[in-house]
């Protein structure tokens, strides 16, 4: 059973729960991490829910859903980048471009790999073309 299956009207309250006690979730499992990264995307918390789902890459890589866990984060950095604000739009797009080459380089036996490591790359052409747009003599 996942936590986003959870029925009863406590579940709601389990984000605040484990951000007020974060000493706690430092020595989660591997398995238990992942659980509150979707505990914390249910709860539509995605900064909280990609960095639970980035420690299980980073720290438990060989984790049997690490991979699950890392395309995750990338979903996250998606929601993240969609409601940034224009000065940190950049910022955003840049960690979701970090996250989609990890993933690649870490778990290229994926399926999902090569369509993340493609996105990726169109993402850093799009940044290239924005920052040739704004820098180029003449503009703005």
């Amino acid at each position: 059973m996942t936590w986003s299956r959870v029925s009863s009207p406590d579940a709601g309250r389990a984000p605040q729960y484990w951000h007020s006690n974060p000493s706690r979730t430092s020595t989660f499992p591997p398995a238990d991490t992942f659980l509150l990264g979707e505990v914390y995307t249910e709860a539509e918390e995605h900064g909280r829910a990609v960095g639970a789902f980035q420690r299980v890459v980073h720290e438990f890589v060989d984790y049997r859903r690490a991979h699950e866990a890392g395309y995750a984060a990338i979903l996250g950095l998606e929601q993240l980048v969609a409601s940034a604000p224009p000065d940190e739009l950049e910022l955003w797009q840049r960690l979701k471009i970090d996250a989609q080459i990890e993933f690649a380089l870490l778990f290229s036996a994926d399926p999902r790999a090569p369509a993340v490591q493609g996105a990726a790359a169109d993402s850093l052409f799009a940044l290239a073309e924005a920052w040739v747009r704004t820098h180029r003599p003449g503009a703005g």
